[in-house]
């Protein structure tokens, strides 16, 4: 363990930070939305450096339980590091971590089991917690707690940092959706509130006023005349969710989406302050086992004078540029499906309001609307699924470094594929349909 939490640059506390950060308000005006901190005690916070083992010989490091310095999300991912770079035949070099072994079938998955049960029989206040994950349950997870701030430090220390700060994103996220939720019911309520008084409306839903306009047929065959009263509810139901207000709405969420940006930012360099996990990448994250067991090429580090694995640039240079094909080649699938979605809408309703049946013919528009749509999610479905594993493929062939550049380069994939695919059909509808 020590060997490896020190090859692994683990950050370990050298003393205790003396600065108290509780706001004097906090103390004399009780929060019910808080952690209770009589359940969930606060964690010390510490300053902290990287492990060395002869550090710790020497007592530089804050060690107060042997048992407990580790903490078991530090165990877990030691435990998943010699998995990874374990190898299972000495014949062939390419044949070692626990990854591969998944991708062959040799195993289902791999893992870090949670340590005790999760609930408890008798009083969590009264008696204390069993374990870190009965706390977890009691204060966090389970649904009578959901008006509770997240016990974060609690998150850290059981899952560890990454999926503390995707929680503490999420939090986050769920906050500032609280003004946007109360602006857009408003919004919504003043189109119930005042759609007696549209005019567009009300002149459509006027039997023996404009209301009553014969109206020319919707396509050249089998269809009839109709009465411009027979859209009311349509218009009705639209100025609910589009009325003057929406023009309020959408400024405010321009407003929103800035503010949660410069906002996110903020709480993001907070919590790698409070944590430590400032410049992980550059002085902590050691290189992929995938990387060093596949590049054949090492050159010397001129820091540390120990060579390295090293990616040639003409290398690199021909695992982007296949990479960049196989993206363009998916996106314009993408854009071909929107298309080949809006050539069939263009022949069935044809084909609809041609049929004979009057059903059928009178709903024309609404079978086609439902029906494209549930073809564009089905499409949309299977695109994002297959391009998922395609990302994967041309992620790891790409060959990144370290962990942290390869989820880099996956998710921004990812991101690119589904921002076409989930938005092309409303980009159309927004700037191109009717023009």
């Amino acid at each position: 363990m020590l060997r490896y939490a020190e090859m692994m640059r683990m950050k370990m506390p050298i003393k205790e930070n003396d600065i108290d950060p509780t706001d004097d308000s906090e103390k004399t005006c009780p929060n019910p939305f808080a952690v209770d901190e009589d359940i969930i005690k606060p964690e010390p916070n510490y300053f902290t450096a990287a492990f060395d083992r002869e550090r710790m010989k020497q007592g530089m490091f804050v060690i107060k339980d042997k048992e407990s310095f580790f903490t078991n999300a530090q165990r877990s991912r030691v435990a998943y590091e010699i998995l990874a770079r374990m190898r299972y035949d000495d014949t062939d070099r390419d044949k070692f971590g626990i990854k591969r072994l998944i991708n062959n079938g040799s195993f289902a998955a791999a893992y870090p089991l949670h340590e005790g049960k999760y609930k408890t029989e008798h009083s969590v206040l009264t008696w204390g917690a069993d374990n870190e994950r009965v706390l977890l349950f009691e204060e966090w997870a389970r649904p009578g707690r959901w008006y509770k701030y997240q016990p974060l430090d609690l998150i850290r220390k059981y899952f560890g940092e990454k999926i503390a700060i995707y929680f503490t994103w999420l939090g986050y996220y769920t906050m500032m959706l609280i003004p946007a939720s109360i602006c857009g019911l408003v919004v919504f309520i003043y189109g119930l509130a005042t759609l007696s008084t549209d005019i567009p409306s009300n002149e459509i839903c006027d039997r023996s006023g404009p209301g009553n306009i014969t109206m020319c047929p919707l396509c050249d065959k089998n269809c009839s005349y109709w009465r411009l009263y027979s859209s009311c509810r349509y218009s009705m139901v639209t100025y609910w969710f589009d009325n003057y207000g929406t023009m309020v709405f959408a400024v405010f969420m321009a407003v929103w989406a800035t503010m949660f940006l410069e906002g996110w930012k903020r709480k993001q360099a907070e919590i790698e302050y409070e944590w430590d996990v400032a410049h992980f990448e550059e002085e902590e994250e050691t290189v992929r086992p995938e990387f060093e067991a596949t590049v054949r090429h090492k050159k010397k580090n001129p820091v540390t004078q120990t060579d390295e694995p090293f990616l040639p640039a003409w290398s690199k240079c021909f695992r982007y540029v296949t990479a960049f094909s196989v993206i363009l080649f998916m996106l314009c699938l993408v854009l071909a499906a929107v298309f080949g979605v809006i050539i069939y809408r263009i022949v069935i309703v044809t084909l609809f309001y041609s049929t004979p049946d009057q059903l059928v013919a009178e709903n024309a528009r609404l079978a086609t609307t439902a029906t494209a749509a549930v073809i564009n999610l089905v499409v949309i479905m299977i695109l994002n699924r297959l391009y998922q594993f395609v990302a994967l493929g041309l992620t790891n062939m790409e060959l990144q470094r370290t962990q942290t550049e390869w989820e880099d380069s996956f998710t921004f994939k990812m991101f690119l594929f589904q921002c076409v695919n989930f938005y092309a059909t409303l980009f159309y509808i927004a700037f191109f349909k009717g023009r």
